[in-house]
């Protein structure tokens, strides 16, 4: 169905497909062959990950078929990254060299790819991210970003609140270690909760979404929400 879904897009039009949100796209038993697919039929391909399932053996084809990768990994340290990630501190180890993996092999044949790492800011990563935008710079990453999660669909997570002033000095520290080859980038403005204030969202008519059962829908914000499914790509 993806396969599919990919010859389909490059017919039509589309110009770029990223996997990222419904899950893990790196645990799909395909998803090497149909990134390399999408990039054979023209189409700009990238992907969000957690980076621990990762097929040494076939990286290089992978990351020489995708325009940008990032990596959601939200600390800098195993014992931070287990107490926010849900998981345990090896599974950071795991992440951590797979990441390194993909900086050595990006540079050892001169790839296009854009390599980059996230923390989704929430309060118990809080205290790391001046050692996050650092752990970016010594893996040799293109960037990182630090921002807030967005909250959809009635989902509450626990984010730091508008009132960013407590972290502004972190954020200048953190920014400070960006230079002509790596970036740090602070999502001040998404923290703060900005209201919008025009009428109608256009944005679905450019961002169209697919969860990881098929189903076809317009608005991220209403992921979870039938009532705005439109079709299903299986």
């Amino acid at each position: 169905a993806l396969l599919r879904l990919i010859q389909d897009c490059a017919e039509i039009g589309v110009k770029a497909i990223v996997f990222g949100g419904d899950g893990e796209a790196t645990l799909h038993p395909g998803i090497y062959d149909v990134v390399n697919a999408g990039a054979e039929a023209g189409l700009d391909m990238s992907m969000m990950t957690n980076g621990i399932s990762m097929k040494e053996g076939r990286l290089k084809d992978f990351l020489a078929s995708m325009t940008w990768i990032k990596f959601n990994i939200c600390a800098a340290t195993p014992q931070k990254y287990a107490l926010v990630m849900g998981t345990t501190e090896r599974l950071y180890h795991k992440a951590y060299n797979n990441i390194k993996k993909c900086v050595e092999i990006k540079k050892k044949y001169n790839l296009k790819i854009t390599i980059g790492i996230q923390m989704l800011l929430i309060h118990d990563c809080v205290d790391e991210i001046v050692s996050f935008a650092r752990m970016g710079k010594e893996l040799g990453v293109d960037y990182t970003v630090i921002k807030q999660c967005s909250e959809s669909d009635g989902i509450k997570l626990k984010l730091i609140g508008n009132d960013i002033e407590p972290y502004l000095p972190l954020f200048d520290e953190a920014k400070s270690y960006s230079d002509d080859k790596y970036s740090v980038i602070v999502k001040t403005k998404k923290m703060q909760m900005f209201k919008r204030n025009y009428g109608q969202c256009f944005g679905c008519e450019f961002l169209a979404t697919i969860d990881g059962a098929g189903n076809y829908q317009n608005c991220g914000n209403f992921y979870y929400t039938k009532d705005f499914h439109i079709g299903n790509i299986i």
